[in-house]
């Protein structure tokens, strides 16, 4: 099984993407790192994370909109370059907020709109 990774830090220097092939024929699972690219956030986004936490819930739904169409759009230029292709795509989101003590993380990303612009399963 072909499986990509989505991760933008803290730092917002890019969005990294990670493929892996999973090989699960054996009691362990095994895996292999397969390929991976960086793509630079733009600009404009950049900046609309790093003020998150300050935006109306208009504003912040949107943003989670725009940040999830881009992933889309890095995700789907990653993959056209693949063989074979691409069957899951994994994605936490950009963190807004995190309280281990109080259990609670929140992730900006819209799983929905992912799956239906890259045609792939999220979780």
């Amino acid at each position: 099984m072909r499986v990509i990774g989505v991760m933008s830090g803290s730092s917002m220097d890019g969005l990294d993407i990670a493929m892996i092939e999973i090989k699960a024929d054996t009691p362990l699972i095994n895996w292999e790192l397969v390929a991976q690219d960086e793509f630079p956030i733009p600009l404009e986004v950049k900046k609309s994370l790093s003020i998150a936490r300050t935006l109306s819930i208009r504003e912040l739904a949107l943003l989670e909109s725009t940040y999830s169409e881009f992933i889309a759009t890095c995700v789907n230029a990653f993959a056209s370059k693949q063989t074979p292709p691409i069957q899951l795509l994994g994605i936490h989101g950009h963190t807004l907020l995190h309280l281990p003590e109080h259990m609670v993380s929140w992730q900006l990303a819209n799983g929905g709109l992912l799956a239906e612009r890259t045609s792939l399963p999220v979780v």
